[in-house]
């Protein structure tokens, strides 16, 4: 999970430029696939037994991609619209990488 999640961030990145967008790009998919595929939601979701479960420290950072309804996501992506570009300026792209997954 660890390197196939690097792998589809290094994607995003180069195919949309910069980390707000290609953040935004994959909240979306994974909302999409989380439409479409109940298991996506159950394999990402994060819970106190699912981390206390062997295999499950993916769960960690995917849970950060789901998002309860179209409201949840829209909301949520029109914010790190709105400040993402200038969070990526002022403290380079790497440190806005790292808060926001950390969040």
């Amino acid at each position: 999970w660890p390197v196939a999640l690097a792998a589809i961030l290094f994607v995003a990145w180069r195919v949309a430029g910069c980390w707000t967008d290609a953040l935004i790009g994959l909240n979306v998919a994974s909302f999409l696939l989380q439409c479409y595929s109940p298991r996506w939601e159950n394999e990402g979701v994060l819970t106190h037994d699912a981390l206390r479960s062997p295999g499950n420290a993916h769960r960690i950072a995917t849970s950060a991609f789901l998002h309860a309804s179209w409201w949840h996501l829209g909301a949520n992506m029109f914010g790190v619209w709105q400040i993402g570009h200038l969070l990526e300026r002022t403290f380079g792209p790497g440190r806005f990488l790292h808060v926001y997954l950390a969040g």
